[in-house]
This record gives structure tokens, sequence and C-alpha cells, in this order.
């Protein structure tokens, strides 16, 4: 049987990785024709919102790796 704060570590685990995805699909842009000029590209989403996103979760899946408890 798992310690509770191991059981929290795992549920960290899922919701980190939940949050990496979703950072990733926001940078990721539409399907379209890549050899159109798109000024989606540029958008505050995928140049700025979503890089955080995935700097800050893989900064707290490393905190993850390290703490003891």
């Amino acid at each position: 049987m798992m310690k509770i704060n191991q059981q929290k570590k795992y549920i960290h685990w899922i919701g980190v990785m939940l949050v990496l995805f979703i950072g990733f699909i926001c940078l990721s842009g539409p399907d379209k024709n890549p050899h159109e000029f798109n000024e989606a590209i540029f958008s505050l989403t995928r140049v700025t919102i979503a890089p955080l996103i995935i700097l800050v979760s893989y900064t707290y899946m490393v905190f993850l790796i390290f703490s003891k408890k």
C-alpha cells in the first residue's frame, strides 16, 4: 500500500502531464497550407503563453523529482 504523500505525488504528476499536454496543444497551430503566410503563428497564445505553460510545467516536474515528500 502506498503512502498518502506518494499518492499525492502521483496525482501531481498526472496534473503536470495534463497541463504540459495543454501547453503543447496551445503551441501547435492550425493545419493550413504550409506555402501560404498565416499571421496566426505570431499570436500571443503561441508565442508567449504556451511556452510559459510548458516551462512552468517542466520546472514543477523537476521539483517533484527532487522533493522527498
